[in-house]
């Protein structure tokens, strides 16, 4: 590509392997160029949303699956898609079928074609844009943060200085990569260590669910010893971890103690640390809402729960609208009230729901009579059907299907559900 200097292209990389974003991050730095990461989990309208708001120009993604996806959602800006594992002449009859849309290149032509231009000098300024990570916001689209080539060096210099507290070398660290290097978290640290796709890592960057697995599987597996000593699993991560940080969501204290005594090393858990208070905005009516949950541990500090809001947060830092999910669960016949709730302990939302009895009768009549007898279905009543698990597990599968035909992401799905028979 070698546009005029007045535009400025804004490279969007779709990419499954972590390595070749790496690349793409960089490259695109050193010209000035713009970076705006996306992720499976926003789901459809949220990327189409980001697309249009960045009126991106170029899209980098892997497959040529990702590619007729992308073609669909193509609006008047985007000019270019650029795809890494792509078959050349597939790609090109598309190219020839498809007019006044964007072109579609393969990696290695790209890289043939640049590597005969001459080479541009594009000097940033500290206040130019560097990358715009967009997050899941607490209502409505994503939200978009714009990160300067100053703050995200900022950022860098701050997070190496927090690091070099752990009494980790200055030079030759390595951390295991396996989040998306979208979340800007990874960006970060690998100003502090080189990424790591397998073992022999010193450094665990997650969130609470990922360690909430390790946790349960050691338990589940192991002997007596190894659950004494954690021999096994600090071997699976190649016995050199020297320090673990959890973000994005509260850690459960049970996990907490499990991963300090699992690796015998330092533990950062960094939830809520970048929420802020506004000054100066008393005559602002969100000024005097209660935005923010408090609380008060053991030694006296003001903790951050959660803020106020119709939402709430789950453990992967995901946020549910319950109401939403509330309306789509109503559309069942077999629901005659439901309540879904959740909490940043846990990585799944429960409802609580009051069943159509005659519905649920006449719809699944074969089903009730495997598991309550030919004798009992006539006698039933309405509080031994909420009673049995079976049951739940018949309405839950209802209550998934229709989610996921109205368009619920996984985690907003519910995964247990109680059954009261008093409406509410």
């Amino acid at each position: 590509m070698n546009p005029p200097q007045v535009q400025r292209l804004e490279p969007l990389p779709y990419i499954h392997c972590q390595s070749k974003i790496t690349d793409k991050t960089y490259a695109c730095a050193h010209y000035g160029l713009v970076v705006v990461p996306l992720y499976d989990t926003f789901g459809e309208e949220a990327l189409k949303y980001i697309i249009n708001q960045t009126k991106m120009r170029i899209i980098i993604c892997d497959t040529m699956i990702r590619a007729h996806i992308l073609l669909t959602w193509a609006g008047e800006d985007l000019k270019d898609i650029i795809v890494i594992e792509a078959d050349r002449e597939a790609l090109h009859k598309m190219n020839d079928q498809t007019n006044n849309m964007p072109k579609m290149h393969t990696y290695e032509e790209m890289l043939v074609h640049g590597s005969k231009l001459p080479p541009e000098k594009q000097e940033a300024n500290p206040d130019d844009l560097f990358l715009v990570c967009y997050t899941s916001g607490a209502t409505g689209f994503p939200k978009g943060v714009m990160h300067t080539h100053r703050s995200f060096l900022r950022a860098t210099t701050m997070s190496t200085a927090v690091l070099a507290i752990t009494g980790l070398p200055e030079h030759g660290n390595l951390h295991i990569s396996y989040l998306p290097l979208s979340h800007i978290m990874e960006q970060v640290i690998m100003n502090f260590g080189s990424l790591h796709y397998c073992r022999h890592a010193l450094v665990i960057c997650t969130h609470p669910p990922i360690l909430l697995y390790f946790s349960r599987g050691v338990f589940r597996r192991a002997g007596f010893l190894d659950r004494f000593f954690f021999r096994e699993l600090r071997g699976q991560f190649g016995g050199r971890i020297q320090f673990v940080a959890s973000g994005s969501a509260p850690l459960q204290s049970e996990v907490l103690q499990f991963v300090k005594a699992a690796f015998s090393c330092p533990v950062s858990v960094s939830a809520t640390t970048t929420e802020y208070v506004l000054k100066n905005s008393q005559n602002r009516e969100y000024a005097r809402l209660p935005l923010f949950l408090f609380c008060f541990s053991q030694n006296g500090v003001l903790k951050i729960v959660d803020r106020c809001k119709n939402v709430f947060k789950l453990a992967q830092g995901e946020y549910v609208s319950p109401e939403k999910v509330e309306q789509i669960y109503a559309l069942s016949p077999l629901v005659i009230n439901i309540f879904v709730d959740g909490q940043p302990l846990y990585n799944f939302a429960v409802g609580v729901v009051v069943p159509d009895f005659k519905q649920l009768r006449t719809q699944y009549l074969t089903q009730l009579i495997e598991l309550f007898g030919v004798i009992r279905i006539a006698q039933l009543d309405i509080v031994e059907v909420c009673r049995h698990k079976g049951v739940a597990k018949l309405i839950l599968e209802d209550l998934v299907t229709i989610g996921k035909k109205k368009g619920l992401k996984g985690f907003e799905q519910v995964r247990i559900i109680l059954h009261v028979y008093v409406d509410f």
